[in-house]
């Protein structure tokens, strides 16, 4: 079950920055001609040359080094030992058991700290994932995004780097839903369930959450944030709590401020409420 008991987020949305935690049963002795190598066949135009590596391993100390491409640098602090806060992580990850089991065994992890500027969120998203895509060939077990708050199997980054799937995020990361952009859901004492996204705010966008009575609505609150959020991210627009919007035909919403698990849903947290036609501003969204 993906589903999960609400506990303290560890990290306030003001202090994060672009990151990605790669796991592994031990750090790995990284070459840099096939990390190049493999950076620059996910990378249009580029080849192995374009692509920098600069790194220094100490068994005792760790990994540490920057990975340069295109306008993008990363920097990689390699830690051999579990990361402290994995498991607030995996459990809401979108994985089958036995891929959770492999990622709950990892021993080492490095972090990806992305340190380039003006640069969208969109593609330093997208270099951070092709780091992570070219040490695969390393024995990489799955990567953590402790911003979205989704976890990935190391099998799964080469369809998440498909020109198709690029393309799609590019236009709306909402299309990355429950990969990349993050989903998480729990249950409440009274077993109604909170819906809720993790990592909107990198694009500009405020999260959501819905509560839903079952997790027979799991796909009608993925529809409805994956809709908002592409339009806002298309269009522009802005939303803020006391808004109502007219999604479709015939559902109609309010937003107001998080009540209740704020440390969990996140204090900027919009959340979405089902209303009536009469009760809304009138204007029609999308």
């Amino acid at each position: 079950m993906d589903t999960m008991q609400p506990q303290q987020s560890q990290i306030e949305p003001d202090k994060l920055l672009p990151v990605l935690v790669l796991l592994f049963d031990s750090l790995p002795q990284i070459n840099s001609a096939i990390l190049s190598h493999e950076i620059a066949m996910v990378t249009p135009g580029l080849t192995a040359s374009d692509v920098t590596v600069d790194l220094t391993v100490n068994e005792v100390m760790g990994t540490f080094g920057t990975v340069q491409f295109a306008e993008h640098k990363i920097k990689l602090i390699g830690i051999a030992a579990p990361h402290p806060d994995f498991d607030t992580y995996l459990q809401p990850a979108h994985l089958r058991p036995d891929q959770k089991q492999v990622l709950g065994g990892h021993k080492a992890h490095i972090i990806c700290y992305y340190e380039s500027e003006h640069v969208s969120a969109v593609e330093y998203f997208i270099a951070l994932y092709k780091v992570a895509y070219g040490l695969r060939t390393h024995a990489l077990l799955g990567v953590m995004n402790p911003i979205t708050w989704m976890c990935i199997a190391a099998e799964m980054l080469p369809s998440t780097l498909e020109n198709e799937f690029l393309q799609a995020f590019r236009q709306s990361p909402a299309s990355a839903l429950m990969l990349w952009l993050g989903f998480i859901k729990f249950f409440k004492p009274d077993k109604t369930v909170w819906f809720a996204t993790k990592g909107n705010f990198l694009f500009g966008l405020p999260d959501f959450a819905y509560l839903g009575s079952s997790l027979n609505q799991t796909q009608e609150a993925i529809n409805l944030f994956g809709n908002i959020i592409t339009y806002l991210y298309t269009s522009g627009a802005k939303l803020a709590p006391g808004h109502t919007m007219q999604v479709g035909q015939d559902t109609y919403l309010r937003f107001s401020l998080v009540t209740e698990y704020a440390d969990y849903l996140g204090h900027q947290t919009l959340v979405m409420e089902k209303i009536r036609a009469k009760d809304t501003n009138k204007r029609k969204w999308f």
